[in-house]
């Protein structure tokens, strides 16, 4: 027998009950400790779940399952019903099978499927028949296929977050007790310097003490480590994980499993993971995501997993171009030697790692998952004017094929004329220079952007940036318009065509004052504006921002200065990125020039200057 997926139990104090067992809780006791479920004479609960149905349409085609059986430890009389659910125009129920059963105590009953369609889910309901049934758990499984094990480097990258790590290091422990028992062994990669070695090493988990590179030095660091291992364990998988997500070991024991059954044509296929918000854990932010030229497009975004009607349109597979690495799996083979992630520092080192591998397949599936705190809650201006300006502008440069050949002088100018101006607008005079800066250090090459130190220069990109400060202690004089955070002007076309008409207000005097947060940070907003104060609500920082027409032309001039480097230094610039791409994601590179090098090596590069930035390269 081979489990393929074991029947989950929300956690103690989840409130999202609906998306593991779906039925009155009122009436209903359920034990998440003892993983039991307690239900009343006449009560029927049903498994058309996120976490518990079972996604038999990918189980069929990406795998060799032949068949797939349910068994269930009962205590008590029940009515076990097989379910089938297709969505059509509308979801659709075919009841498979149905059988009345009786236990005096807990015992094992196994149900074999006999599918309809080898469309949609498969689940099962139970309904009570008697005042003492209880439901003690159960899994799906099949007979044991002689297949190899799949056997999985967890790579994780962290800075500072060792409550995160604690728990994801107590969570991987579970593995122990699973379907992936010794099957497992985890890699971090400490660009804080901060864990305590000792006390999260073990026989299954490495601390690798690293400088701070960034997400893709940090990655580079623990992919290399399994690569060296990867004989010694038979490591077959790397997954990737961020360090400040929450996730239970189920994710990747489904995940395991899954991928240990796959056909022979889809063993090189990517597979991902979906992120939930940690502060709604029921909605979906993402599962997969497709990236343009001019933006990424998180895929099902919103929909809501305690909803039969969204699991099921979960199941539905888009168009991905690539998984962000809080979940991203691929085989570990010497391919990815050659494949490693671009020093980019972070922001787009993912995605541009995902285009790189993306061609075979992507897979996703319904219950392999974490929760991550929405991205508003880490905004800053360095990562999204600098980092996300520059990186952005890099990948389009080395992957144009996967852009239809969109990427040319003109995109580049427009692109940064529109990042500067809407900062502009608002005041955000720094923030706009930052932007600037990011197309200048992309002319300066893809020779500077491996020598640079990345910490020297994410210290001078932060210090850069508006100084934050508590909102509390904003000056007085604001006190007075705290109630326009509530107030959002009238959209209409007349004051849309006076805006235009005078340039946003720009060239007109001004006296009004502001306090808007960051995600209502936006030009309309500055129309007659003097001063703002701009915050981020998670956070309770922020900054003032105040209308500087010198400044304004000093940004304009110099974003004129960058547009004529543009024209000079386009050309030979791309093709040295395109040229020297392959050596810069190379195992010899990260080994020999890579930041983790030289910590390990002893070589104090927190001291190096930083060369001096050309103002207009």
């Amino acid at each position: 027998m081979l489990i393929l997926q074991e029947i989950q139990f929300p956690a103690i104090g989840d409130i999202h009950n609906d998306m593991y067992i779906r039925g009155d809780f009122k009436k209903c006791r359920l034990d998440s400790g003892k993983k039991l479920f307690f239900a009343p004479q006449g009560e029927t609960v049903t498994f058309d779940t996120y976490f518990n149905s079972f996604s038999y349409e990918k189980w069929r085609k990406y795998t060799v399952l032949e068949s797939v059986s349910l068994q269930l430890r009962l205590c008590g009389t029940f009515e076990v019903a097989l379910v089938q659910w297709v969505l059509g125009d509308e979801p659709e129920r075919f009841v498979l099978y149905g059988e009345r059963i009786h236990a005096d105590a807990s015992t094992t009953e196994v149900f074999t499927f006999e599918p309809l369609y080898e469309r949609g889910i498969l689940t099962f309901e139970l309904k009570a028949l008697s005042e003492d049934a209880t439901f003690c758990g159960g899994e799906y499984i099949t007979d044991e296929i002689d297949l190899p094990p799949v056997n999985i480097a967890v790579c994780i990258c962290t800075f500072r977050r060792e409550a995160f790590i604690k728990r994801t290091v107590a969570e991987l422990g579970s593995l122990q007790d699973g379907v992936l028992k010794d099957h497992w062994w985890c890699y971090i990669a400490d660009n804080g310097r901060t864990l305590d070695v000792k006390a999260f090493s073990s026989e299954k988990v490495q601390i690798l003490p690293n400088m701070n590179g960034g997400g893709s030095a940090g990655f580079a660091r623990a992919m290399l480590a399994a690569l060296d291992d990867r004989e010694k364990y038979g490591l077959t998988h790397c997954l990737l994980m961020d360090d400040d997500v929450v996730f239970t070991h189920y994710a990747i024991e489904r995940m395991g499993v899954f991928l240990r059954l796959l056909k022979s044509e889809y063993r090189g296929a990517m597979f991902g993971g979906a992120m939930h918000l940690l502060g709604k854990p029921n909605i979906q932010w993402s599962v997969g995501d497709r990236v343009d030229i001019n933006s990424i497009t998180p895929l099902k975004s919103g929909y809501c997993l305690s909803s039969s009607t969204d699991v099921l349109k979960n199941e539905i597979e888009e168009s991905i171009n690539y998984f962000a690495w809080f979940f991203c799996c691929f085989p570990l083979n010497d391919g990815l030697r050659k494949n490693l992630p671009l020093p980019l520092f972070f922001q787009y080192d993912d995605t541009e790692f995902g285009l790189r591998n993306h061609g075979l397949q992507e897979i996703t599936l319904n219950g392999v998952c974490v929760w991550h705190e929405a991205f508003d809650k880490k905004r800053s201006v360095a990562k999204d004017c600098y980092y996300g300006v520059r990186n952005r502008i890099i990948m389009v440069a080395l992957h144009l094929e996967a852009f239809s050949g969109a990427f040319s002088k003109k995109w580049l100018k427009k692109f940064l004329l529109i990042k500067t101006a809407s900062h502009l607008l608002i005041y955000r005079y720094k923030a706009a220079e930052l932007v600037i800066r990011a197309g200048e250090d992309f002319l300066r090459g893809i020779d500077w952007l491996v020598s640079v130190n990345p910490e020297a220069l994410n210290r001078e990109v932060v210090d850069a940036a508006e100084p934050l400060l508590d909102i509390e202690t904003l000056p007085a004089s604001f006190d007075s318009c705290r109630e326009s955070l509530q107030t959002a002007p009238q959209k209409n076309k007349i004051r849309r065509l006076l805006r235009f008409c005078l340039f946003n207000g720009v060239f007109s005097p001004a006296r009004r004052k502001l306090i808007l947060s960051e995600q209502d940070a936006r030009s309309r907003y500055f129309f007659f504006a003097r001063q703002a104060v701009i915050f981020n609500v998670w956070t309770r920082k922020g900054y003032v921002v105040e209308k500087n027409l010198w400044r304004m032309f000093k940004v304009l001039g110099r974003l004129l200065r960058l547009f004529r480097t543009i024209d000079k230094s386009f050309t030979p610039v791309v093709k040295r990125y395109q040229e020297q791409f392959p050596t810069v994601v190379s195992e010899d590179f990260w080994r020999t020039r890579g930041v983790f090098n030289d910590f390990i090596t002893g070589v104090d590069r927190k001291a190096d200057p930083l060369p001096p930035h050309p103002k207009g390269v």
